[in-house]
């Protein structure tokens, strides 16, 4: 099964998600509308995530992810403890084509 993944922070740098998830493919570029990017404190550190915010965008990568890459992901973000997954209707516009297509995606908040 594939999915589609909203990637933002460090897992926009294209040679670190490639090393986490080898099967992951580049789609496009993406919008999250009305959210923001948040830096939050935790006892070892600090992590990034959007919340909720009328107005805000967050603009993301768009990662075609197998359930194998998905399931490498959510280990390397901590899924379920640290994050959970919230899923988003955006249009993704090509990486290659510039086409812009509606899609179903997920990020981890």
């Amino acid at each position: 099964m594939k999915r589609y993944y909203l990637a933002y922070g460090s897992n926009l740098y294209t040679p670190q998600m490639r090393y986490r998830c080898p099967s992951a493919r580049l789609m496009g570029t993406a919008v999250i509308e009305n959210y923001k990017l948040m830096f939050k404190k935790s006892k070892t550190g600090s992590y990034l995530t959007v919340e909720p915010k009328q107005g805000a965008e967050v603009p993301v990568a768009v990662w075609q992810l197998t359930t194998e890459g998905e399931r490498s992901l959510d280990r390397y973000e901590g899924y379920p403890k640290y994050y959970y997954k919230k899923e988003f209707q955006v249009t993704v516009t090509g990486i290659k084509t510039g086409k812009k297509r509606e899609r179903t995606a997920f990020a981890y908040i």
